[in-house]
């Protein structure tokens, strides 16, 4: 099943962060290859939904609760890519790409297992 509208914004919004780049309407439509309206559309239910704060002027920022799923987004794909590198031997590129896939699939249950089996990693 793929990723809600809002886990995809998400993760787009972190990586750009993580990139140095401020956050946009204009510059996250560009990011998912996806029209303006679309977008707005889509932060419109972030809004809604307490994923993200409306009172921001022009720049995109994440409620708390936003920031907090966002974080759990990122955690599950940096334990898949342990797991696919680590355990499976795929190398980074490919285990990127299954991870951006089964991030979505796994249950909090599966994840902690993982980090367990995987002995904690500190790192991605």
């Amino acid at each position: 099943m793929p990723p809600d509208v809002s886990v995809r914004y998400l993760e787009a919004i972190d990586d750009m962060r993580a990139e140095g780049e401020t956050v946009t309407n204009a510059r996250l439509a560009e990011w998912l290859g996806v029209s303006r309206p679309t977008v707005t559309a889509g932060l419109r239910r972030m809004v809604r939904d307490g994923l993200r704060r409306d009172d921001t002027g022009k720049e995109v920022v994440c409620a708390a609760s936003g920031e907090d799923k966002a974080a759990a987004i990122v955690r599950r794909h940096r334990i898949m890519e342990r797991w696919l590198t680590d355990a499976l031997g795929l190398d980074w590129v490919v285990a990127d790409e299954e991870a951006a896939r089964l991030e979505h699939a796994i249950s909090e249950v599966v994840e902690k297992r993982l980090y367990e089996a995987l002995g904690r990693p500190a790192s991605c």
